[in-house]
């Protein structure tokens, strides 16, 4: 039977409409994000100074200054940052541990899956990851999955891996974001390398998506790491249905080990942010697997 011009009119403005929406929801999540700043996993920075930088560059930083030098020997000096960091963290639940005095992380490493998506889009921010930092807390290394990071172009709402160094002149620098998918395996390690540093311990930061290859690689050269993480941190948190539908992540085969070469069993310690609505919060953790439920 053939359709009416009624009909015709209505099925052509049924796909229109839908059109309409998805555009003006994806305006909307866009309009959420921090004006002229980036979210990053040590929280929101003025965007000029958080730095996309090759992978395999080294960064070290003496508190006055970042210093960058590239594979092809290129050396880049980014100034502090004159920023006023907000009193608020993102991070939803964590767990932590501090390795004994006297003795300084060699390696940490994990294994976990990605996520499914988040079923709304409200224009929320998503890292997992596991991170390290010194002592004093001056600044945090991280091998990274994230969702809905955005940057010069737009705002990517799929799952990313990246890796991050950032320290308290509240810069950071990052190498390149890689694409993973629902499913991937995620290996993320912090081991310390043997690269000549004239600025602290020879770190090497890495995010690879095992399902594929893709990886995310930042070398650095920081104060000896004490204090390790696994943390969800969360920016622009709207509904439940804004975190990742599988509703938790599991971290294994977590390997910690010390300077001495000494496999730690660490006892975790557990933190609770203020994120609201409240949602399915809570940490299930043996030494070596950390479930984190969301």
């Amino acid at each position: 039977m053939k359709a009416s011009r009624t009909q015709r009119k209505a099925i052509i403005a049924v796909p229109l409409l839908a059109l309409l929406l998805l555009t003006l929801s994806s305006l909307a999540a866009e309009a959420s994000q921090p004006t002229g700043l980036t979210l990053t996993p040590f929280g929101p920075k003025p965007s000029q100074c958080v730095h996309e930088v090759p992978n395999g560059s080294v960064v070290s930083s003496n508190q006055t200054s970042m210093r960058v030098v590239f594979p092809n020997g290129t050396v880049m000096i980014f100034p502090p940052c004159s920023y006023v960091p907000p009193s608020y963290t993102g991070w939803v639940e964590n767990t932590y541990y501090s390795i004994p005095t006297g003795y300084s992380l060699e390696h940490y490493s994990s294994l976990w899956q990605v996520p499914g998506a988040p079923t709304s889009n409200d224009g929320q921010t998503i890292f997992l990851f596991i991170g390290s930092e010194d002592s004093a807390q001056d600044m945090i290394i991280q091998p990274v999955l994230q969702w809905g990071q955005c940057y010069s172009y737009g705002c990517a709402y799929n799952w990313q891996i990246d890796s991050y160094y950032c320290d308290s002149t509240n810069t950071c620098s990052r190498s390149p974001e890689s694409n993973v998918n629902t499913g991937d395996q995620i290996n993320g390690t912090i081991n310390q390398s043997y690269n000549q540093c004239d600025r602290g311990n020879p770190y090497d930061i890495v995010a690879t998506d095992t399902s594929t290859g893709a990886y995310s690689d930042l070398q650095t050269c920081a104060y000896p790491q004490t204090n390790v993480y696994v943390t969800l941190e969360m920016y622009n948190l709207q509904q439940c249905s804004d975190y990742p539908s599988s509703g938790s992540t599991t971290f294994g085969s977590i390997k910690l080990v010390d300077n001495f070469g000494n496999i730690l069993s660490p006892s975790w310690g557990t933190s609770y942010g203020n994120a609201l609505p409240s949602c399915n919060y809570n940490i299930a953790y043996s030494s070596s697997s950390i479930t984190l439920y969301y």
